[in-house]
């Protein structure tokens, strides 16, 4: 069974068992509960300050929901600066805080535990060869940042934090 596979399938039982809020999407940063149903990851957590924090160019965010309302996510393509100037894409992913222990068994591959970030947190390299930083913020949120390399998913999983919140 592929990744995506999976991950719809834990979505799908999230949604049955009832993990998601009720409470409305992001109306300021640690203000409320995170909702992935309402909240539009984009504009929580926006594609300039990504590319700032990775060092690149923003070309395009693009905020995509579950239509069941179990995950919402930002797409960002961004231009690396110097060198040939390549194309990278960061993914910033937003579920309710109850997915964080079903999505510890969604990962391929060794896993470091990261210290500092919510109440738990791992990084680890999928498949794919992305790597990916999940962490939780228990009763609040889990997010999960995707970049090409190690340190852009920390980057990027720092600034989804700053952005969304610590406090309950």
């Amino acid at each position: 069974m592929n990744r995506e596979t999976r991950r719809g399938i834990l979505l799908a039982a999230l949604l049955l068992a009832g993990a998601g809020t009720s409470a409305p999407g992001l109306r300021a940063a640690g203000a409320q509960r995170p909702d992935a149903a309402r909240t539009d990851v984009c504009a929580a957590v926006p594609g300039a300050e990504v590319a700032k924090a990775v060092g690149a160019r923003l070309d395009q965010t693009r905020p995509v929901r579950d239509p069941e309302g179990g995950s919402a996510r930002c797409i960002y393509r961004v231009t690396l600066k110097g060198g040939a100037g390549e194309p990278a894409g960061y993914v910033l992913w937003l579920y309710p805080a109850a997915a964080y222990d079903e999505l510890l068994a969604v990962h391929e591959g060794a896993v470091e535990t990261v210290n500092g970030l919510g109440d738990a947190a791992i990084l680890f390299q999928d498949e794919d060869q992305r790597w990916k930083l999940r962490f939780v913020v228990r009763g609040r949120y889990t997010c999960e940042a995707t970049a090409p390399d190690a340190a852009s998913a920390r980057l990027l999983a720092r600034l989804a934090f700053d952005k969304l919140g610590a406090a309950p």
